[in-house]
């Protein structure tokens, strides 16, 4: 066995069938990792050796996580025999395709990450959200090896704080109750990139290249979109991006991350992304920070999208709001948006605030109606959660908190087949507007060569020739 993680492919397809087979898979692999050499030896390596090679094997990029599982598994030091071996890994196939009862996965890596204690403690927790991450990366996007997720990322920070909100006051500590609580509530796909790493360990669709020393490569159809940034992104803000990305799975329906509309709502909660590619239709930062920049880069596109609001109260303290909508984006003076639109904030703390249809309205100058893009409380519409006046420079939050808006982002979720649909209308567009200019200007021709108002100007010795006669002459 290489002691390096496990690599994930590039091409995807379905993990191999579970079967009575099962077993006969832990038995090799247990005699695998048991031998010194040739598999069918009888000469083997010692407990600490084979804790080590498991250790490797199932932490992958995470050393640390394959060192709590192989504890929580297999408790202190001791010989590990094949029975006990194969009934572990049986249990944990299990848990990691969610076959158990209610919150049942949950608390297992609850337990596997406070190391068997009844209660953890937010160092715990954000050491859960940073493996988590790392497997989600790691399996489900193009980073492999070079997947990085810093402990003190603003979204961890915000993950960790919400859930902190459940803790015990006295102790600050969170029992697995609570934990599984948080987690279905807020984030129900937060293991999703745990789970599908031991899936794909243990049942993946292992295969080589042509090199005889290659590590295997494991094909899995869990995998995150994959965010389309300008040329010249630097290695730095493509990775913060998938850890951004991964966050958002971990919550939003899936009709922002690959799966059709008509099953996003009713069955997002215990399915994957699927992958897709988010586009970067409008930065402020590259566009300008205006409603009518906004709306030119976003307007037309025929897919959900991801409107990221970063702003900063007057007291100096930073704000953000995700919103997503799940239709086209729209001017007008009515709601809209259908049941997977949504209203998040992750600064200064993560929540989701609100979510369903006709809740959205964008209205930059139509007389009479309010103006400005805002996300509503509820259908009577007689208060705003978030609005965005349409200077595009100025919010307020529930009516009376002011903030400035120092930063907009709207990511397409639709994939480049929307992202080129968009340019190919947006195209047309331009060529419609140039064809009616020039039928207008033939119009008003025809218009002012039959004028009595020519006639009499020309009578009067002035030359009102068409600019077009006057070049023939």
């Amino acid at each position: 066995l290489s002691s390096r993680f496990i690599k994930m492919g590039t091409s995807y397809s379905a993990p191999s069938t579970r079967s009575d087979g099962s077993e006969k898979r832990y038995s090799k692999l247990y005699k695998e990792m048991r031998s010194k050499g040739d598999v069918k030896s009888k000469d083997f390596v010692d407990d600490t050796v084979f804790r080590d090679r498991f250790v490797h094997y199932f932490g992958g990029p995470c050393v640390e996580f394959g060192q709590l599982l192989v504890d929580r598994l297999f408790g202190g030091p001791g010989t590990i025999n094949e029975e006990t071996f194969i009934s572990a890994l049986t249990n944990l196939a299990r848990l990691s395709a969610f076959k158990g009862n209610l919150h049942e996965a949950e608390k297992f890596f609850f337990y596997v990450f406070s190391q068997g204690k009844e209660h953890i403690d937010k160092k715990g927790l954000i050491e859960v959200i940073h493996v988590a991450g790392m497997f989600a990366l790691v399996v489900g996007s193009e980073l492999h090896e070079k997947a990085v997720v810093p402990r003190d990322l603003p979204v961890i920070e915000a993950f960790v704080s919400a859930a902190m909100l459940m803790a015990d006051p006295q102790t600050q500590e969170l029992s697995a109750t609570q934990f599984a609580v948080w987690m279905n509530e807020h984030c129900p796909r937060l293991l999703e990139g745990i789970n599908h790493w031991i899936e794909t360990v243990l049942h993946g669709d292992h295969t080589h290249s042509n090199e005889p020393s290659s590590d295997p490569v494991i094909h899995t159809l869990y995998q995150l979109p994959t965010p389309k940034l300008e040329d010249g992104a630097t290695e730095d803000q493509i990775n913060n991006m998938y850890v951004f990305i991964w966050a958002l799975s971990t919550i939003v329906p899936l009709v922002y991350l690959g799966h059709k509309r008509d099953e996003s709502s009713a069955q997002s909660h215990n399915k994957h992304p699927l992958g897709g590619t988010w586009t970067l239709l409008y930065s402020s930062d590259k566009h300008g920070l205006s409603m009518n920049r906004f709306q030119s880069h976003c307007f037309d596109y025929r897919e959900p999208s991801i409107m990221i609001i970063t702003g900063i109260y007057s007291e100096g303290e930073a704000n953000q709001f995700i919103i997503g909508v799940d239709r086209e984006w729209r001017d007008g003076t009515y709601f809209w948006g259908d049941d997977d639109c949504f209203l998040m904030e992750l600064k200064p703390s993560f929540s989701m605030l609100n979510k369903g249809a006709k809740l959205i309205s964008l209205n930059e100058k139509q007389r009479g109606f309010p103006v400005g893009l805002r996300f509503m409380k509820d259908t009577s519409y007689k208060s705003n959660f978030v609005l965005i006046e349409p200077d595009f420079e100025n919010g307020f939050r529930n009516e009376d908190i002011p903030f400035r808006v120092t930063r907009v982002e709207v990511w397409g979720c639709g994939g480049q087949e929307a992202a080129e649909s968009q340019q190919r209308l947006k195209e047309w567009e331009k060529k419609e507007i140039l064809r009616r200019r020039k039928i207008n200007r033939e119009d008003l021709k025809e218009a002012w060569e039959e004028s009595p108002d020519r006639y009499i100007l020309e009578l009067g010795g002035v030359k009102v020739n068409h600019p077009k006669e006057q070049q023939q002459e």
